[in-house]
């Protein structure tokens, strides 16, 4: 069909009012079909027309852009000028948060050997890495909760808390299973005692143990086999840890993790306790406690 330069303007002049009109934001796909439905009364379009009038919508609707399927982190607010220190606090607020007075910090750091110095050059006092520590173990808080308290980012943050507590796993692991220095004799007798004060009969029990199912993310099926940490007791995928804890409310023992579907007594033939029980757990007298 053949269009007059009136019609050709008149059609130029509907697609240049509809592109003063619409949103700025528009899909190509949506402003193709706008020009489309400008020239709908015209019965014959030319492919290299459509094309023309799609590449055209492209430009004017700008890059495209892609929504990744994760959520944008957002950075916490601090003030990094206010660095925290256990020393701006009294003893009160210790005992509170970190169930420890600040002397008992500051002799605990010592004796533990916390290092001053953490990875990606990190460097702080011995004695407020392990409040931090403390301060997160009190209670179920995330990294992000303990940025308002000591005023570093979350990397700064989980570099100390992870560094410590690989720290105090190499080099005291063996004092979780079993401590022979703390576990003497004469404190085990002196458990016993105060358990059969209050009701038990026998007087020979000084401990209490059992299993701790930790629950976790579920595993990825091509990295691990996720029937292996399923735990059909918690209905849930599970880490499972074996303790023992005394009268005075002390874990004297732990070991784990594993696999969230292994049972208390499978745990506990495998973990050899009951070989160190036979070694170590006797009164004055040589008898089995």
């Amino acid at each position: 069909m053949y269009l007059s330069t009136f019609h050709k303007n008149f059609i130029l002049l509907l697609q240049l009012i509809i592109l003063s009109i619409m949103p700025l934001k528009l899909t190509p796909a949506v402003i193709t079909a706008i020009f489309l439905a400008v020239d709908t009364p015209i019965p014959l379009l030319l492919f290299h027309r459509q094309l023309r009038i799609h590449c055209i919508a492209t430009v004017l609707a700008g890059p495209t852009r892609v929504v990744k399927n994760h959520t944008t982190k957002r950075r916490i607010a601090y003030d990094p000028t206010n660095k925290w220190t256990i020393n701006q606090h009294d003893d009160t607020w210790c005992l509170e948060f970190l169930h420890f007075t600040k002397s008992q910090v500051k002799e605990m750091a010592f004796i533990l050997r916390i290092p001053s110095k953490f990875q990606y050059g990190i460097c702080y006092t011995a004695y407020d890495a392990l409040a931090l520590v403390l301060y997160r173990l009190s209670l179920p808080l995330r990294l992000k909760d303990v940025v308002d308290r000591f005023n570093r980012d979350l990397g700064w943050i989980s570099t100390i808390f992870n560094d410590v507590c690989v720290h105090l796993d190499q080099n005291f692991h063996k004092k979780l299973e079993w401590d022979s220095v703390f576990l003497t004799q004469q404190r085990l007798q002196r458990y016993c005692d105060y358990v059969h004060a209050n009701g038990e009969p026998s007087g020979v029990i000084w401990g209490f143990i059992d299993g701790t199912h930790w629950k976790i993310c579920r595993p990825q099926p091509e990295t691990f086999d996720q029937s292996l940490l399923w735990s059909g007791y918690k209905h849930a995928h599970t880490m499972v840890f074996q303790s023992i804890v005394t009268p005075d409310g002390l874990l004297v023992h732990v070991k784990g993790p594993y696999e969230g579907r292994a049972s208390d007594w499978g745990i506990y033939k495998d973990s050899g306790l009951q070989d160190k029980l036979k070694e170590y757990a006797k009164d004055e007298i040589g008898q089995q406690l």
